[in-house]
């Protein structure tokens, strides 16, 4: 009896202990919520209210050591109201914003770009090369998530598809590759020979549109001349992409708040692209040269025959039109956010005016020139403050090399 008792009794341990080891055993899948995230994918981002940048970006790729030691993400708290409280804490030293790199929050991660440190055959550091790479919200867990295969600048975008599911999406000059985020990350290409692709910010996992990644390429059966392109559209888990629109002419400009935005015969449309490039929503008849789509359907343009900036918008037929600015001075329209448009004088200063009022004088906002390098380490509004870059010589503190570095600056507003 009482071997019985103990045959059962270590069977119920084994059977126990198979199921921890097991359990175990389970694959876990990453958890990449963006629950208390703001201003993703810019040049600052918010967690928690705590505000990470990027300082001290070098535009020379083999900086390195004590060259870097002002180079690295930072954090500051915020208030109540979203503006900054001073005093800046690092959270990981690393010559980060290369390649126009934008700085993403997914989950206890902030995602980022950095100069390569692979070698080649040769035992030489490939810093030509893009790392684009991730680092825990507390200074760890370094990942190097996909190296670049070309040294030419590459756009790229991060897509959010569900909470367990985040993609690395880049065109590296023609061909478009997904790489799907994790421990280990798994690369596939979804498209080759692309002529222009445009990406959503990849935040919004409800709206279908921002899904997706829309691209062109030329038609297989195109004659010589022919400046005609096919457009599809395809998410970064999908094996096989939708044909759009076939043999036009047609210029793929940007996803906005839920909406492609492309532009045929001079004509600017937007979409949902859900029913293919339907064009029954006209954002502007005139083709301009410098312009800023607004997230609500409409065009600030800068009609640079007249010198002025004018506000377009197109409800149910009718054409609403503000001249906002008399643009003598010739400012460079620089980003639109909320109901106010910033724009550069000629000395890279800033300056803001609204969106709802005509003929207006400018506010002056910057005492420092501002500066980028790439198309996306700029500009960023959170709360009423204005974060931006100026570009600042120094000299090396390893030699005597001359350096421009991108120092972070801000101003309440």
């Amino acid at each position: 009896m009482k071997k019985r008792i103990f045959t059962l009794l270590m069977t119920f341990t084994m059977i126990v202990c198979s199921m921890i080891v097991f359990s175990g055993c389970k694959d876990n899948p990453e958890v990449f919520t963006t629950t208390n995230i703001a201003s993703n994918g810019n040049g600052v981002v918010v967690k928690d209210n705590v505000l990470y940048y990027i300082n001290g970006t070098t535009e020379n790729r083999t900086d390195g050591g004590a060259d870097l030691q002002q180079s690295a993400i930072y954090k500051m708290n915020l208030d109540a109201d979203g503006n900054p409280i001073e005093g800046a804490t690092k959270v990981y030293a690393i010559n980060a914003g290369i390649a126009g790199s934008q700085l993403y929050c997914f989950g206890d991660y902030l995602y980022f770009a950095t100069p390569s440190t692979s070698k080649n055959s040769s035992g030489q550091t490939i810093s030509n090369r893009t790392n684009f790479s991730r680092v825990k919200i507390d200074g760890t867990g370094y990942q190097v998530l996909y190296t670049s295969k070309t040294d030419k600048e590459i756009e790229y975008s991060y897509y959010l598809l569900d909470e367990n599911s985040l993609y690395l999406v880049l065109l590296e000059e023609n061909d478009l590759v997904s790489v799907k985020i994790g421990q280990k990350c798994k690369v596939e290409t979804l498209a080759e020979d692309i002529i222009s692709a445009v990406f959503a910010d990849g935040n919004n996992t409800a709206n279908a549109t921002e899904q997706y990644i829309y691209y062109s390429k030329e038609p297989e059966n195109a004659s010589v001349g022919q400046n005609a392109n096919d457009i599809f559209m395809i998410k970064p888990n999908e094996k096989e992409p939708t044909l759009l629109s076939a043999g036009k002419v047609i210029t793929l400009l940007e996803v906005k708040a839920g909406y492609l935005y492309f532009l045929e015969d001079e004509v600017t449309y937007k979409t949902t692209a859900i029913n293919g490039l339907t064009r029954t929503d006209v954002v502007s008849y005139i083709k301009y040269d410098e312009f800023i789509l607004t997230v609500d359907g409409g065009i600030v343009a800068h009609d640079k025959d007249s010198k002025k900036i004018y506000y377009y918008k197109w409800t149910e037929g009718v054409l609403h039109s503000k001249q906002l600015f008399d643009n003598k001075d010739e400012y460079q329209l620089a980003f639109a956010n909320g109901n106010h448009l910033y724009m550069l004088d000629k000395d890279k200063l800033i300056y803001r005016i609204t969106l709802t009022d005509e003929n207006q004088t400018a506010i002056k906002l910057t005492a420092d020139k501002s500066d980028i390098i790439g198309n996306y380490l700029d500009f960023e509004v959170y709360g009423n403050t204005l974060y931006f870059y100026a570009k600042n010589t120094t000299i090396l503190d390893s030699s005597e090399k001359v350096r421009n570095i991108l120092v972070f600056k801000y101003v309440k507003m």
